[in-house]
């Protein structure tokens, strides 16, 4: 995979893992924030986290990874 086709994993990795924290952001937010702040806080530090394994994980694997037998690096 060229680097460009790993990057692009990565950022559609990235922004699927933000879908839960937008839901319950959301759901929280629509009677107020009040007192809603330490599930939103707990939500987006485990995204976070979940979000940059990806993205280290996803890199890696994908760095290492080798051609189909049969195909040529170049493509795609």
């Amino acid at each position: 995979m060229t680097s460009t086709s790993v990057r692009r994993v990565q950022l559609i990795c990235f922004a699927l893992v933000h879908i839960p924290l937008a839901a319950t952001v959301t759901v929280l937010a629509v009677d107020g924030l009040q007192g809603d702040l330490t599930p939103i806080a707990a939500t987006f530090a485990a995204t976070l986290v979940t979000a940059l394994s990806l993205i280290l994980y996803l890199g890696h694997a994908l760095s290492l990874a080798q051609p189909a037998p049969g195909r040529e690096a170049s493509a795609h």
